[in-house]
Formats: structure tokens, sequence, C-alpha cells
């Protein structure tokens, strides 16, 4: 039986938890993951923030917009859902956060989609998925981010990696929590590999350049010493003529 979800105005709020409660326990029966405490406040332009550290936030609360509780149900879902996978993936390595990379985007998009497979209203997550997924997905590995690549060449490989992998976890057995180590671990597997890949390619790159190089060169060579050939055969024969005329 999940435990109840502990729910904070600053203060624990009673009568809200009630509420909350049979909003989002279901939820988290549908993506296989612990209670998470919940507490709604003002916070200006942001809808949620995660846990943090555990040196500031001891108990791992998640902060709520308070003006979430006068929209829409979908949305209060859908960040409640985003600070849970913030919550899960970064206190899996102390020091460690994913921020809004290829892992958290991941991981969110696999939260989602366990949500609306059971029957969940999270306003169509694949299309929510779509509509935020700049949003959720802004941190490029650091091999892209050390050279500076732009958008359009880091996003495509990341957005591959990321549907790949949601694919391969959508029916999974596995806890959410179980699901986040196994992303934040795939994810620095990922980005190893790209940077291998990166390098081999630029090694690649490098051999041909000096290949065509060395051919350049040797061209270069040939024809020097094809001209060095032609002017010493005509000096030659010139030299030949000029003894047959003094002779003559």
């Amino acid at each position: 039986m999940i435990q109840p979800i502990c729910v904070y105005q600053v203060q624990p709020a009673l009568a809200l938890a009630g509420w909350v409660n049979s909003m989002l326990r279901p939820i988290l029966i549908a993506i296989k993951a612990d209670p998470v405490p919940i507490e709604f406040r003002p916070l200006g332009r942001w809808s949620g923030l995660s846990a943090g550290l555990p040196s500031f936030n001891p108990d791992g609360r998640i902060k709520i917009s308070s003006l979430l509780l006068y929209k829409r149900r979908t949305e209060l879902v859908q960040v409640v859902l985003h600070e849970i996978a913030h919550c899960l993936l970064d206190s899996i390595e102390v020091g460690i956060f994913h921020n809004h990379n290829a892992a958290f985007c991941c991981f969110y998009l696999i939260l989602l989609r366990r949500a609306d497979d059971a029957g969940i209203d999270t306003g169509n997550s694949t299309a929510h998925f779509f509509c935020i997924s700049l949003y959720e997905h802004q941190n490029p590995i650091p091999h892209f981010e050390h050279l500076g690549s732009p958008e359009s060449v880091w996003r495509p490989v990341e957005m591959q990696w990321i549907f790949e992998m949601a694919d391969g976890y959508r029916d999974s057995e596995l806890t959410a929590k179980e699901i986040a180590v196994a992303i934040h671990e795939a994810y620095f597997v990922f980005a190893d590999r790209v940077a291998d890949d990166a390098a081999k390619l630029a090694s690649r790159e490098k051999a041909i350049a000096q290949k065509r190089a060395d051919e350049v060169a040797l061209r270069q060579q040939l024809s020097d010493e094809k001209t060095f050939f032609k002017v010493g055969f005509f000096a030659l024969l010139a030299a030949f003529f000029a003894i047959v005329y003094s002779i003559v």
C-alpha cells in the first residue's frame, strides 16, 4: 500500500492533502514511484522547484506554485512529474545534477508515458512532450557543449538516444527509481561514446587530410623532378650542339 503524500503550505496543509492525495497517488502508482512531500507556495515565475541538496531540504520536498491549484489539473500533474523526475535523477549521485539534459528529458518522457498508459490525463503526454521538449532538453552532453556545437548538430543525435531509451523502458516492470538509475548510468555511457566517435572521426579526417597532403607533395615532387630532367636534358642537348658547332 503506497504511503500518503505529505502536503505543505509552508506548514502541513491537512485539508489540502486529501485532495492532492486523491489526485496524485494514482499517478505515483502508475509510474511506480514512492511519495514525495509537496509544498505549495508562491514561486513567482516558476511552476515548481525540485528538492535540491539534502543539507537544505532534508525531507526532499518539492515546491509547487500555489497558482497551479487554480489551473487545469493536467498542468499540476505535468509539473509534479517534472519535479519528481528531477528528484529521482539528482538523488542518485552526490554532486551530479542533470538539469535539463538528455537524461532528464528521457526520464520525464518515461514518467509521462507511464501515466498516460495508465489512463491518467496528463494533457496528452506525447503532444505535451513535443510542445515543451525544447525546455526539457536544453543542455547538450559535455562533448557538444565544449565544442560549442550548434543545436542543429547535437539535438538530433541526443533526441534519437532519448526516444530509443524511452521506448526500451516504456513497458518495464522496474520502479521509477530503478529506471532513473539506469538512465543516469546510460547517459554517461552515451556521452562517452559520442566523444569517442567524434575523436575517431577526427582522427580519420586527420589521416585522410594527411594522405591528401602527402599525395599533393608527391605529385609536386614528381613534377619538380620531371621539370629538372627536362631542363637537364635540354641543357645537355645544348651543350652537345655547342661542342659539335665548335668542332665544325
